[in-house]
């Protein structure tokens, strides 16, 4: 594996606040925050361009914070001031653009870390409503679950198993598989 250090900064390859990310068949996604924006590096560590720029426009970020690749290869990015998640693919064209601002079922306050299962299921962090939200990987929501558990979910892990993990306010938690990956 390459070693990847991006310089400081915000010229193409360099990251200011890097928060999500993520490596799959050699390539690694780098959710840059203060650069609003998703760097890509190939298997040598060189940039291979990026995806959004800063902006509320679809396929914009205003805080990428979260990123996720799908089984089928989608790139998924949260944006925690825009309360949205977007789907991108492989080469950056986006997709879809999932979710509100809200509390219902598909929408959020602060997304944050994102993972996906193995049948493509998409799993939120959704840090001001205290749960994890459970998308298809096409975003419609299936379940919600950590209400009354969680009290800051951040970022958010599935293992072979379907067990789901929680990084919560200063503890992991472990969901059982019965959330049905």
């Amino acid at each position: 594996m390459a070693d990847l250090r991006p310089a400081r900064g915000s010229a193409r390859s360099q990251v200011q606040n890097p928060f999500g990310i993520v490596r799959r068949g050699g390539i690694t996604y780098v959710a840059d925050l203060n650069n609003s924006r998703v760097n890509v590096y190939g298997p040598t560590g060189v940039s291979r361009g990026q995806i959004g720029g800063f902006g509320q426009a679809p396929g914009r970020f205003v805080a990428p914070f979260g990123v996720a690749i799908g089984p089928d290869g989608s790139v998924y990015v949260s944006d925690r001031e825009l309360n949205r998640i977007q789907r991108f693919s492989r080469t950056g064209r986006l997709l879809q653009v999932i979710g509100s601002t809200g509390s219902g079922p598909g929408q959020f306050l602060s997304p944050w870390g994102l993972a996906t299962d193995r049948r493509g299921n998409l799993y939120v962090a959704d840090l001001n409503n205290y749960r994890v939200q459970r998308l298809t990987g096409s975003g419609q929501f299936l379940d919600a679950f950590g209400q009354g558990i969680l009290q800051s979910p951040t970022y958010v892990a599935v293992d072979g198993a379907c067990h789901v993990y929680v990084a919560d306010y200063r503890r992991v938690v472990k969901f059982g598989s019965s959330t049905g990956c």
